[in-house]
């Protein structure tokens, strides 16, 4: 499933980042690296950009970027 899937109040865990995305080592160091948690927090005025909670931190994406973002509801943790 794609980051970009969750709606609000969602949440769930980093599986992987496409390594072929132009952003994928800056979304990595930001803290969407495997297993971190990540939370849909705020929905925009535009349907194409959402904000994640992730390591304490708010961050806005659009739709395009999360589309390079894999997600799982259960890490077996």
């Amino acid at each position: 499933m794609r980051l970009s899937n969750l709606t609000l109040g969602e949440t769930a865990y980093i599986e992987s980042v496409d390594s072929s995305a132009f952003f994928a080592q800056r979304l990595i160091e930001m803290g969407f690296s495997k297993g971190s948690r990540v939370e849909v927090v705020i929905k925009g005025v535009s349907k194409h950009l959402k904000a994640y909670k992730i390591k304490n931190t708010i961050v806005a994406l659009r739709d395009d970027t999360a589309d390079k973002i894999n997600v799982t509801f259960n890490m077996g943790r």
